[in-house]
């Protein structure tokens, strides 16, 4: 009864069945099996060789941008995010939503962004916009074959899922068969395949990986997920899957966009470039902080008040991160406090804080009437040497850093290796607490010491987020 039940969802299917395999495969004696091919990074850290992920997010989180970015990054050979070495291949652009004038635009507003060639990267993309291409036509899945097949692309991306799956978005009867299309071409070209998905409402009791929206069959059968979550600062993305390799620590993606004066959708530059895990811990802090004080009736808490709500919805935020989201709001003018008993701090937000910085919260800028232009915030960001076309990255200095293929994951200026044998969180070691870097200091904003209290509870926590370097073992 089971099997007539299936038999009849698949034949009242709204997409095309796959075709039934002429040949069968035989079973192999693990003995008599080829050794195993290394698992080989198409994105160092983030997305291996051959796999299916997705990039989920509500509307508005930069999945798109950071989509053709990843795309743009992998055809010319570039570090993603100025970051994370590649191995260059050709990509391919698959969109059901975006017109092809769009997607050009974009990504010719990220290579001039990044300082890279034009010429190397856009001969080395390919675009599938017009159309209105779908994986429920078995002749549209045909013809993308035969495409894959001509062009063998390293990186496919799909945007969006929902118009793209060509079915009932809730179905896992309809998402299976494009979900083994995709595994299918993957693997005749050993491609990443990034499918760009929308996430449901948020709700209390909601895991990042509850709003996966739709079928659960896709995000079941995908190696990689990362979620997009746009805040003030700029967009959090949590990978909430990586079977490969050990999930990368959170980051944040940091966009600086210009664009033409008086049309805000023309791109002109955009560069996209991340924080490590301290700075996106101290950011979501931040955020938190000023959430908690815009949501009081008061508009007033105390110290005491923000540990306690760090308890009860902090949701990942220490108390290490307040503390130091405390002092460095405080030390930016957002937030101050007045005096109350027993030296109990009252917080509050001041009236002519500047939260947003440079430009507004979706990393736009502020026109230049001189070239017609609008400039990011930091005059300096594009100020980078002229391409030379070799894969070499641009730092946010504009200077160009060592070539890709001799890093180990991430692209900045040559640093020398720590060699104390314990770490904390990525981008910080033992090395970091001498002297000139007290427990609880923010480095150069000039903040004021905390109390001894705070001290004790920062230092304690530090301590407690070291772990044993296990760098040899992965």
């Amino acid at each position: 009864m089971t099997v007539l039940n299936y038999e009849a969802k698949v034949a009242s299917a709204s997409v095309d069945p796959l075709p039934e395999p002429t040949t069968l495969p035989r079973a192999i004696r693990a003995v008599d099996a080829p050794p195993p091919k290394p698992i080989e990074w198409l994105i160092r850290d983030l997305w291996p060789m051959g796999e299916l992920g997705l990039l989920v997010g509500d509307g508005g989180a930069f999945k798109s941008t950071v989509a053709l970015h990843l795309a743009a990054a992998i055809a010319g050979g570039y570090p993603v995010f100025d970051r994370y070495a590649v191995t260059q291949r050709p990509a391919m652009i698959i969109s059901a939503e975006d017109p092809q004038d769009i997607v050009l635009m974009r990504l010719d507003a990220i290579i001039t962004g990044h300082g890279w060639s034009r010429s190397r990267t856009l001969a080395n993309t390919y675009l599938m916009c017009d159309g209105e291409p779908t994986l429920g036509s078995a002749r549209w899945r045909m013809h993308l074959s035969a495409e894959i097949e001509r062009t063998k692309p390293g990186f496919i991306v799909l945007d969006p899922w929902a118009e793209l799956q060509g079915g009932d978005e809730n179905s896992n009867t309809d998402a299976r068969p494009a979900i083994k299309f995709l595994r299918s071409v993957a693997k005749s070209v050993n491609a990443g395949v990034a499918v760009v998905h929308h996430a449901g409402k948020a709700g209390p009791d909601k895991r990042a990986l509850d709003r996966i929206r739709g079928a659960s069959a896709l995000p079941s059968a995908a190696r990689v997920i990362w979620f997009f979550d746009y805040q003030e600062a700029g967009v959090a993305v949590e990978c909430l899957k990586l079977s490969r390799a050990p999930r990368t620590p959170a980051f944040m993606v940091k966009r600086n966009i210009a664009h033409l004066a008086g049309n805000r959708a023309q791109w002109t530059k955009a560069q996209l470039t991340v924080e490590d895990q301290n700075t996106f811990a101290l950011t979501r802090a931040e955020n938190f902080v000023i959430d908690q004080l815009r949501l009081t009736s008061t508009g007033r808490r105390t110290t005491a008040e923000f540990r306690e709500l760090v308890k009860e919805v902090g949701r990942g935020v220490s108390r290490f991160d307040l503390s130091r989201a405390l002092t460095t709001l405080q030390a930016r003018n957002v937030i101050s406090f007045e005096q109350g008993k027993q030296n109990t701090r009252h917080w509050f937000l001041m009236p002519t804080a500047s939260w947003f910085g440079p430009g507004d919260g979706q990393g736009n800028s502020t026109p230049d009437a001189a070239t017609g232009t609008e400039q990011a915030g930091n005059p300096d960001l594009f100020e980078t040497e002229e391409p030379t076309g070799e894969p070499t990255g641009h730092g946010l200095t504009g200077k160009p850093t060592e070539p890709t293929e001799n890093l180990p994951g991430r692209l900045f200026e040559t640093v020398a290796e720590p060699t104390a044998p314990f770490r904390g969180p990525v981008g910080s070691d033992l090395t970091t607490l001498g002297e000139s870097d007290p427990v609880g200091s923010v480095g150069s904003v000039g903040s004021p010491e905390l109390d001894p209290e705070d001290l004790l509870a920062e230092f304690d926590e530090r301590l407690g987020s070291l772990e044993p370097d296990r760098e040899d073992e992965l």
